[in-house]
């Protein structure tokens, strides 16, 4: 035989609590250590609660052994611990640095001349060496200074002092700085120092070609004799250097002189007289082209028709296929011909026939005018291209119940039997006898099954009770505005236009009342007026006063006193 031992529990998932022991015995005694456990990443009394440990860009934790909270790791905090805490709050760095926020950490961003942790070490510059360039160095609190030597300036004695400025050199004389001095350059004609003392550069035989050689203060000149140049008369006066030959001429230099080679269409000595070729009968324009002489040269205006320099080209018109529709062109002196296809016409048989204006289309057909074409719609009695040939409307057998056809002249008739009646012996009924009569004045077409309304201009629809908006259709001139009506429409013109379709313009000035004021000339314009004012008004209608006092506003200074109103004859005023 075996025991069963049986015993109920509940326990909750516990990272930390040691196991249960139960007790069970029958006729044997069964002890048993419990312990539940949560699975991996899962925590809380009911395993619920989800948390993973990690330290990435999504958070940076651990996760609590018993509920599975976030325990976020030293630095961040956050709901998922992603929120970087910043370390700078109660941070004081000196000396002017700046606190900046690292990750678990913080650094101070020192002002020059300060180092340390919390930039509260001075640096002492002077020991690093060459510091001041031409000085001795003086450390002070977060910087450091020069004393420079003689000669020597800037922040780190790196500047030569120039001695130059002012400059102590004369006349012109270019000053070079030195080492705490400076040296002079004399320009031509000076010497000493300061350049302060001038030379007589005529004790040297300096002209040529029997130049006079003539000292002043700081240098010479050689008067030169004509026909020579340059500062010691060496050079022969070289005259095509002004360029005195015009219109693109060449110049010919010579000993005391020149001379101009013209380029053609010019002449005179200096090639600034213009040669009219048109006066020339060697350079007539051919085929009645127009001489027209320009600057240098001339220009044919040639007929149309012919090209080239002489307008001795015939241009071939026929190149450029100006024949349309498939037309046969020919090229002519000065011109061509198109000799054009059936239903087209015109220089260029661009333009078609209008067949339908000679009435091709025959009994009442309605034409349609093609591209070089035409069609006829031809009515239910007839047919052929023309609709020349008459319709034997017998051919479909029309008559019904046994009616016999007769053909006729458009139409034909039925011959019914004694037990039908109707054109087709279909014992149909007269609609329009009935109750459905057509509206607004149409008339009533009965047919087979059913009827039609014959709307009168206006109307549409099946029973012609639409009207038609002839503002759809229609339209009213100079900015009318278009109404419609039942049957028809309405133009509301504006001020200054009448007319069933405001297409007639309204004469202001004649008007029984002129719209201009205070004796003004009336002038009637296309959809306007203008008002041209008497003395003394302005405005658009004349209707303003002008004040003459604001426009000459010392008239009555002028004036005086005067009682001669002769002299005050062109104003309106009265003087106080």
């Amino acid at each position: 035989e075996v025991d069963f031992l049986q015993r109920s529990i509940f326990l909750q998932p516990n990272a930390i609590q040691h196991s249960v022991r139960l007790t069970m015995e029958n006729r044997v005694k069964l002890t048993v250590d419990v312990r539940v456990y949560c699975g991996q990443h899962y925590y809380g009394g009911n395993c619920a609660t989800y948390c993973y440990a990690r330290d990435d860009s999504m958070g940076h934790y651990t996760c609590n052994r018993l509920t599975g909270n976030k325990v976020c790791l030293t630095g961040w905090t956050g709901r998922d611990c992603n929120v970087d805490e910043n370390n700078c709050i109660g941070i004081s760095c000196r000396n002017g640095g700046t606190c900046q926020d690292l990750i678990n950490s913080f650094k101070c961003k020192c002002q020059s001349g300060f180092i340390g942790r919390l930039c509260e070490e001075d640096i002492n510059e002077c020991i690093q060496g060459f510091v001041c360039s031409y000085g001795d160095c003086v450390n002070t609190p977060g910087s450091f200074m020069c004393k420079c030597y003689a000669g020597y300036s800037g922040n780190t004695c790196e500047t030569n002092i120039n001695d130059c400025l002012p400059s102590l050199c004369q006349n012109n004389a270019i000053c070079i700085d030195q080492i705490n001095g400076f040296r002079c350059l004399c320009t031509g004609g000076y010497t000493g120092k300061v350049c302060d003392t001038d030379l007589d550069e005529c004790e040297i035989d300096r002209c040529q070609n029997n130049g006079t050689c003539v000292n002043y203060p700081g240098g010479y000149r050689c008067d030169c004799l004509a026909g020579y140049h340059s500062n010691d008369c060496s050079l022969d006066i070289d005259e095509c250097n002004r360029i005195p030959c015009q219109n693109g001429a060449r110049c010919n230099n010579f000993n005391g002189g020149y001379s101009c080679e013209c380029a053609t269409g010019f002449e005179g000595s200096h090639c600034d007289t213009d040669v009219d070729e048109c006066a020339n009968s060697s350079t007539t324009c051919h085929n009645n082209g127009s001489c027209v002489n320009t600057l240098g040269s001339h220009t044919c205006l040639c007929q149309t028709g012919y090209s080239g320099l002489l307008c001795e080209i015939d241009v071939d018109e026929c190149v450029s296929n100006p024949c349309k529709h498939r037309s046969e062109c020919t090229d002519l002196p000065g011109g061509y011909s198109c000799l054009c296809e059936e239903g087209y016409t015109g220089t260029n048989c661009a333009e078609n026939i209008n067949e339908c204006l000679d009435g091709i289309c025959k009994n009442g057909a309605s034409c349609l005018d093609l591209d070089g074409s035409f069609y006829c719609t031809c009515s239910a009695f007839w047919e052929g291209r023309t609709c020349e040939e008459n319709v034997n409307e017998c051919h479909s057998h029309p008559c019904k119940n046994g009616g016999t056809c007769q053909d006729i002249l458009e139409g034909f008739f039925c011959v019914c039997s004694t037990e039908f009646v109707g054109r087709f012996c279909e014992s149909d009924l007269n609609e329009c006898d009935l109750d459905k009569t057509c509206e607004n004045n149409s008339t009533c077409v009965n047919g087979f099954g059913n009827f039609t309304c014959e709307c009168l201009e206006g109307w549409k629809g099946r029973r012609c009770a639409e009207d038609i908006n002839e503002c759809e259709i229609s339209y009213c001139n100079n900015m009318g505005t278009c109404m419609n009506t039942q049957g028809g429409f309405l133009c509301l013109c504006s001020i200054n236009w009448h007319g069933s379709r405001c297409e007639v313009d309204v004469n202001e000035c004649e008007l029984e009342e002129s719209p201009c004021r205070n004796n003004a000339t009336c002038y009637n314009l296309i959809g306007a007026f203008y008002c041209e004012c008497a003395e003394g008004w302005t405005g658009s209608l004349c209707n303003e006063d002008i004040d003459e006092c604001l426009q000459t506003p010392d008239v009555c200074t002028k004036l005086g006193n005067s009682t001669d109103l002769e002299n005050v004859k062109n104003y309106h005023f009265a003087c106080v």
